[in-house]
């Protein structure tokens, strides 16, 4: 290794001495006459070792090295000195101001080889540490860099425009990343979904497993596709895209005042509490299924748990934990789920986020946390919310092109599909904009639900008006379904003008008997909250008839007005 050595001494006759032997080893050498000289030949030529010497006019060699060692920085320069003084505190002070060690006059030349090699072999050492160092420091400055661009990402792709206000959250995220989301959005029917999801781990392997997660939860919410079906989607893409043995934890919530209920898919989550306005609990839904990504599709249960919004007061409430929550280790042990029932129970409605909040920091306060820590609260006040689904501004003039499809569809399509996005799907692809959307949801999931429920599996939407009616009425629809054999449901939708308007004509078919037609008419007057769909349609619609036996209804949507 060849060094570049600097030599200062006010001797000429020991600048040369040393010159010649330095050059001998196979080093450059650079001299200086005085303290000074050698500061600023330090600064301009860089030198890897600083030979010293103690006495010397206008900046003695303390002085001078205190200032080389100023400038070096991080790297290490040794400062070797050079002194015929034998004293203990000429050592000391040497030392005290950073220099590396010391050569007595007269020069003892196979001492200052070996300490020449010693020094080299270090500078070596410390060179590649320098590398290396440097290496590290633009990979962790890259990392940084990608970690700040994938946070900022993350961050946009959860905090869209979807989210809803009757929805709260609170992330406190172990790391920059967080493995915890609570994301919300709207169906076209109005329907509040929510995604509570605990990625496995934590920091920025479990951010980037969510990120699949966000845009498909968006995606089939906005298509309204029910949350079960969400979930087994979820599942699915899960447990393609991730390692074997990865898992998410989420719970899935859908609050359908059009149909009031609240509708749970937990899996894997700490159970859910339902609490009305004085902080009863009204319900828990506790986890029935496993995480999502371990199960096969066919193994996998889409079945979700329901609560049926029917007398209970305005305020209710409904709140979701992550296991940090749950888990979180302070003094006396776990917080625990009944920690959190105290808490929600004694609050008032506005201040229980916050309770948690106070009580969980206070509890692991002195401790390690080890988990991400989240808390979502749902506002599922029973509001006549269905009503409020605006049409976006319909200023231009709907456009004309002639079109239909047609679809009949079996029992075991009706037991396996979600038709009415499915249908949705096909509507937009053909040219009907999603202003559109939120009026056709309703109108074909009405239309297909009152054909699978009356004409096919002879329900009686009267049962929903008796105690316990909902619950009875929804395990019936749920077993006729699954014991269906036989029928059919035929869908016709064109694109045609009727009256001068351009309009949708759906037409929804079923195999059944039919029905009396009289009962609409009652549903058009009864005042309780059930039974209001069809009516509901009917002042969406143009017109809507029943032609027939009963087993048909034909729909009229302007999409001019």
């Amino acid at each position: 290794m060849h060094l570049k050595i600097l030599v200062a001494d006010d001797h000429p006759e020991n600048r040369i001495l040393l010159t010649r032997f330095f050059n001998q080893m196979g080093h450059q050498v650079i001299e200086a006459g005085n303290g000074e000289e050698a500061v600023d030949i330090f600064q301009s030529q860089s030198p890897d070792i600083v030979i010293m010497d103690v006495m010397m006019p206008v900046m003695d060699g303390f002085e001078a090295t205190r200032n080389i060692k100023s400038i070096c920085g991080e790297k290490w320069v040794p400062v070797v000195f050079l002194t015929a003084l034998n004293q203990l505190d000429h050592f000391l002070k040497g030392l005290e101001i950073g220099g590396d060690d010391f050569i007595s006059k007269p020069f003892n030349f196979a001492i200052l080889s070996a300490k020449i090699r010693v020094l080299e072999r270090t500078i070596e050492f410390q060179k590649q540490i320098l590398e290396k160092t440097n290496v590290l420091r633009a990979m962790n400055a890259k990392s940084e860099h990608e970690m700040q661009l994938g946070k900022h990402v993350l961050d946009r792709l959860i905090d869209r425009a979807e989210n809803q206000a009757e929805v709260k959250t609170w992330i406190s995220p172990l790391d920059l990343f967080s493995g915890d989301i609570v994301l919300s959005a709207k169906s076209p029917t109005g329907a509040l979904h929510v995604l509570h999801a605990d990625s496995a781990g934590h920091g920025l392997s479990a951010a980037l497993a969510i990120m699949p997660a966000i845009e498909l939860f968006y995606a089939m919410s906005k298509k309204g596709f029910g949350v079960g079906v969400i979930a087994g989607e979820l599942n699915r893409k899960i447990g393609t895209l991730m390692p074997k043995g990865y898992f998410m934890t989420g719970t899935l919530v859908s609050v359908d005042h059009l149909n009031g209920t609240v509708n749970v898919w937990n899996g894997g989550n700490p159970s859910a509490i339902f609490l009305d306005a004085s902080g009863k609990i009204l319900k828990t839904f506790e986890s029935k299924h496993p995480p999502l990504g371990l199960l096969f599709d066919q193994e996998f249960s889409p079945v979700t748990e329901t609560w049926y919004l029917e007398g209970c007061q305005d305020d209710c409430r409904l709140y979701l934990f992550s296991d940090g929550v749950v888990d979180a280790e302070g003094e006396g042990g776990r917080f625990g789920q009944g920690k959190i029932a105290e808490i929600l129970c004694s609050s008032g409605p506005d201040e229980r986020i916050e309770e948690i909040r106070a009580a969980l920091e206070n509890h692991i306060s002195g401790h390690s946390r080890r988990d991400d820590i989240s808390v979502a609260e749902i506002n599922c006040s029973a509001l006549d919310k269905f009503l409020g689904l605006p049409l976006s501004d319909k200023r231009t003039v709907g456009t004309y092109s002639r079109w239909s499809f047609d679809m009949t569809l079996s029992a075991e399509h009706l037991k396996k599909l979600d038709l009415t996005p499915m249908v949705m799907n096909i509507v937009n692809s053909l040219g009907v904009e999603m202003r559109y959307n939120s009026h056709l949801f309703l109108i074909l999931s009405e239309l297909i639900n009152n054909a699978i429920d009356h004409g096919l599996l002879f329900l009686n939407s009267q049962e929903k008006h008796h105690p316990l009616g909902m619950e009875s009425y929804f395990e019936k629809r749920a077993l006729r379904l699954d014991r269906l054999q036989d029928g059919e449901i035929d869908i016709d939708i064109r694109n045609i003008m009727h009256e001068n308007r351009n309009c949708l004509r759906i037409a929804v078919r079923d195999t059944g008997p039919g029905f009396d037609l009289a009962i609409l008419q009652n549903l058009e007057k009864n005042e309780a909250r059930h039974g209001r769909g069809i009516p509901l349609v009917r002042s969406l619609c143009l017109s809507l008839d029943f032609p027939g036996a009963g087993n048909e209804a034909i729909a009229y949507y302007d999409l001019d007005s």
